[in-house]
């Protein structure tokens, strides 16, 4: 591909347009992502997750167990979410880790 003969910073500056146009295919679907504000060069801005300057919590730090109801309630957000980002964003999440979840 044309990819692998671009040079190391170029290839960072594409995966970030990238990521910006994915962000706003998915934020218009109404799939809950970050918003994006802008993209320059390497660097992508986005909408900050949290109250009164504190970041939302990761998934690895919310406290539940398999089967609570907090659990399933999550899943089922989680769900929606890849459904809405497949078939009305036309996109797949390759990462459903915990870090990929506020």
């Amino acid at each position: 591909t044309k990819f692998k003969n671009v040079d190391p910073r170029k290839q960072v500056e594409l995966w970030t347009e990238k990521e910006y146009r994915n962000l706003i295919r998915a934020n218009k679907a109404g799939v809950p992502v970050p918003s994006p504000l802008m993209q320059k060069e390497n660097v992508l801005f986005m909408r900050f997750l949290g109250e009164e300057g504190w970041p939302s919590p990761q998934l690895r730090e919310v406290d539940m167990r398999k089967g609570s109801k907090k659990w399933t309630t999550l899943y089922e957000q989680v769900m929606v979410a890849v459904r809405r980002l497949y078939h009305c964003a036309r996109l797949v999440h390759g990462d459903l880790s915990e870090v990929s979840f506020a």
